[in-house]
């Protein structure tokens, strides 16, 4: 198993946070994938980062309300593939300046296992063997094989650990007879290592290596006794180590909330995929897709949402390679149906086009109402031009419909004609075409000849209704009194 640890003696400076819009950050360059985390922001408890081939998640019960600590410290060109650009405040001037940093986060406790051991998921002297089940540690899951770098900040004389814990086996250590003692070995990484100065790099100020020792001439990178590695200084540097798809890795320190900066995986091979850009022309509307390039022969799903005002006319999808085009598949689900296309070893660029709506407006009407048909008038007043757009138009009871009329946006008349019929289900008696022009209708309504209006206050004699029968306790309506037909308003 390849194991390269390159660790760089720094002074850490920490600086001002700033907010960004997002916890971290994913790149991909020269077929790496990077896991960056962004300065002033704030991460949780077990929050998961994702790129399109590893998952990382962090530990759980951290047990600080403001998360874990995000910040960010000076970089140097040996950490140059986790150096990002931030913005950090200029102290004498108060403006905010580019500057490049590494950023990195780190816990509120020390990992614990399931017994909750002090020191982590290695009891503090590692005794225990058990995976860490709260504080602070990192769980990595790559979908390639690969190289794994990871950014950290490690502690002096505190064991570092990386497990390979696909399937969580943990095997019990047994006593000379036979009897489990309750402590465990698993897949260490660095177990079988031996720890050289080949694997720890340290340099000077002049960028030049030098042997990691103490002033006797000691090695300051030991066997921890219990798989891991110890160093006797707190160092910052990178870790690498081989990994292999779909495996889950376990990195922490016991007795130490280990700080980390960041991930990058290099798949090995031709394992990578190329990824393919889809470009969108889509002006008065949106087109949605999950993600802005992908794999060949991959299923492509677009929702076009189109601006208030408009309605979606057509699309076309090209093969930027070949200029021919793509023609979309219908996928049923259940009642549901979905359109996609099939991703072609080319980008490919999406067109949209809209036709303008316009919008029907209805005032307020009084002895009796208009039911636009053809127009949902709540959530979506808009129309075509050369549509027909059917209403029924109701009077109350005494009353008639005296005017129909339909004026555009520029004033001019609409003609309106009189004809029953039903359109989406639903009867009408009155239509107009819509105009390439916005619309206002407005209906008025009189009373119905030989009926005399009354209000309460002139309420004498008996009442009937129409039928004849005496009306003791009247309410708004048509009634007969005095031989009359009268409305009671």
């Amino acid at each position: 198993m390849k194991q390269k640890f390159t660790l760089i003696a720094l002074a850490f400076v920490a600086s001002s946070a700033f907010a960004a819009n997002s916890p971290w950050r994913v790149e991909a360059e020269d077929g790496q994938e990077k896991i960056l985390f962004e300065n002033g922001t704030t991460i949780v408890d077990e929050q998961e980062f994702t790129t399109e081939n590893m998952t990382l998640k962090l530990g759980k019960d951290i047990k600080k309300a403001a998360g874990w600590d995000v910040k960010a410290t000076n970089s140097s060109e040996f950490l140059a593939p986790f150096t990002q650009t931030v913005q950090i405040q200029n102290s004498d001037t108060g403006e905010m300046e580019d500057k490049e940093r590494i950023v990195y986060i780190s816990g509120g406790n020390n990992p614990k296992d399931d017994l909750l051991n002090k020191g982590g998921g290695f009891n503090g002297s590692g005794e225990k063997g058990k995976l860490p089940q709260s504080g602070t540690y990192y769980i990595i899951t790559p979908k390639l094989d690969g190289s794994m770098s990871v950014g950290v900040i490690l502690n002096g004389d505190k064991e570092f650990f990386i497990v390979d814990a696909t399937d969580a086996v943990q095997t019990p250590v047994l006593n000379d007879d036979g009897e489990e003692t309750g402590n465990y070995t698993m897949n260490v990484i660095n177990a079988d290592a031996v720890f050289t100065h080949d694997m720890f790099k340290v340099y000077n100020i002049d960028g030049v290596e030098q042997p990691y020792q103490d002033a006797e001439g000691e090695d300051c990178i030991f066997d921890g006794g219990k798989g891991g590695v110890k160093v006797q200084n707190k160092l910052t540097g990178t870790v690498e180590f081989d990994v292999q798809a779909n495996h889950t890795y376990y990195v922490f320190c016991t007795g130490s909330k280990l700080g980390c900066f960041g991930f990058i995986l290099t798949p090995t091979g031709s394992s990578v995929e190329e990824t393919y850009a889809v470009n969108i022309n889509s002006e008065h509307g949106q087109v949605i897709l999950d993600k802005s390039s992908y794999k060949e022969g991959e299923k492509v799903y677009a929702d076009v949402i189109a601006d208030t005002g408009y309605e979606m006319a057509g699309i076309s999808i090209i093969n930027d390679t070949t200029g021919e085009e793509i023609t979309p598949v219908t996928e049923e689900n259940g009642e549901e149906e979905k359109h996609y296309f099939v991703m072609p070893a080319s980008s490919v660029t999406i067109t949209v086009t809209y036709e303008k709506l316009y919008k029907v407006t209805l005032t307020d009407t009084q002895n009796g109402s208009v039911t636009v048909i053809s127009v949902n008038m709540e959530s979506n007043p808009y129309s075509k031009k050369d549509k027909r757009i059917c209403m029924m138009v109701t009077p109350q009871d005494g009353y008639e419909i005296q005017e129909v009329a339909i004026k555009s946006a520029d004033n001019q008349s609409v003609e309106v004609r009189a004809e029953t019929g039903v359109d989406h289900g639903q009867e009408f008696n009155y239509f107009f075409i819509m105009p390439e022009n916005d619309v206002t209708i407005t209906a008025t309504f009189q009373v119905i000849d030989g009926i005399n209006v009354v209000t309460t206050d002139t309420l004498n004699g008996k009442w009937f209704n129409l039928q004849g029968v005496e009306v003791k306790n009247t309410v708004k309506g048509v009634y007969i009194q005095n031989g009359k037909k009268v409305i009671l308003k």
